[in-house]
């Protein structure tokens, strides 16, 4: 009777912890004449004015990110990410960067397409990758909040 009420209270305590929210995934472009398949899908965006083939793996996803931060430019209405992406994620950040560098890549965000971004150029910032002004400031700040919360979560052992 004690071990039952012992697994009980485990699964309650399992429960009960919050879902990961924004969940980041960063995908690469396919090529736009190829028939979607397990390997690329088509995405739109929430208006459904932009449809974009991506390869439905990942390069980067919130496994990576440890940290983030909004950037603003002065007088900016919309906020861009910087991702600060750990020791697993820059290796899989350079590869992505040897056949694609300065290439544009598709933003999910809680599996909703929200648009597009460009991988840096140099192998010299894989601390982190910035992504465009895509959110209003207060969208982006929360999705900088959670990438901390994200990361410890889905990297539970």
């Amino acid at each position: 009777m004690a071990s039952f009420l012992v697994l009980l209270l485990s699964a309650c305590h399992l429960l009960s912890e919050p879902e990961p929210m924004h969940l980041l995934s960063l995908h690469r472009i396919a090529d736009q004449s190829l028939a979607s398949s397990r390997f690329l899908r088509s995405i739109q965006d929430a208006t459904q004015e932009k449809q974009v083939q991506i390869v439905s793996q990942p390069f980067l996803d919130s496994r990576f990110f440890y940290k983030a931060e909004t950037v603003r430019a002065d007088n900016a209405a919309l906020a861009g990410l910087r991702l600060y992406i750990d020791r697993a994620g820059k290796n899989l950040l350079l590869q992505t960067m040897g056949t694609e560098q300065g290439g544009q890549f598709a933003v999910i965000v809680d599996g909703f397409f929200i648009g597009m971004s460009r991988l840096p150029t140099l192998a010299d910032s894989l601390e982190y990758i910035e992504l465009a002004p895509l959110w209003g400031a207060t969208e982006a700040e929360n999705i900088a909040q959670a990438v901390s919360v994200n990361y410890e979560k889905v990297n539970k052992f």
